[in-house]
């Protein structure tokens, strides 16, 4: 399961240009009371009001002395290829603050969803960037030979073995390589 470390305590200024601080207690009491069955926090491209539309789901909330880990659960395969090809580098949790009347657990700062981030600063620096495990979008992270890895994803071929060039579908990829090496095809 994909898992992301979307926010740690500290002080922040909010999009509201409000000061909001976070220690570890509010991160526990905020994990503690997350319930899917309440209000499931989508993960969505920016901040959008509505919350609309989910790109998958966050399961569960854990909280450490380095603040909230979140488990998620039907990431669609447009989320992942934007975060695999560089356009979200960034995450920024977005909280109802304990007394707001949408709240679904009122008394905590609960989750109100995951906001991935384009060129947009979030409030709170230094998370790893989000990197997605597990992807259902056809390609496998190997330690192969860049270069050829490459060039199966340009050819449109998922990353999935070193290259053999005696196979038919191995031509395109051919080609690919020579055009990325400046060689003749």
């Amino acid at each position: 399961m994909d898992r992301l470390h979307i926010f740690r305590p500290g002080c922040y200024v909010a999009m509201s240009n409000t000061q909001v601080c976070l220690d570890n207690a509010d991160l526990l009491a905020t994990a503690g009371a997350y319930d899917p069955a309440r209000h499931q926090a989508p993960l969505v491209l920016g901040h959008p009001t509505d919350n609309a539309p989910a790109h998958g789901w966050v399961q569960s909330l854990t909280a450490s002395v380095e603040g909230l880990v979140a488990e998620l659960g039907g990431v669609s395969d447009e989320l992942r290829l934007l975060i695999e090809a560089g356009r979200f580098k960034k995450l920024s949790a977005s909280f109802w603050p304990p007394e707001h009347p949408e709240n679904p657990a009122p008394g905590v700062w609960s989750l109100r969803h995951i906001g991935f981030l384009g060129a947009a600063v979030p409030a709170v620096l230094g998370l790893d960037p989000p990197a997605l495990v597990g992807c259902a979008c056809g390609s496998v992270e190997l330690a192969g030979d860049p270069i050829e890895d490459a060039a199966r994803r340009m050819a449109g071929l998922p990353v999935v073995a070193p290259l053999d060039f005696a196979g038919a579908e191995d031509r395109a990829i051919e080609h690919a390589a020579r055009r990325m090496a400046g060689l003749e095809v």
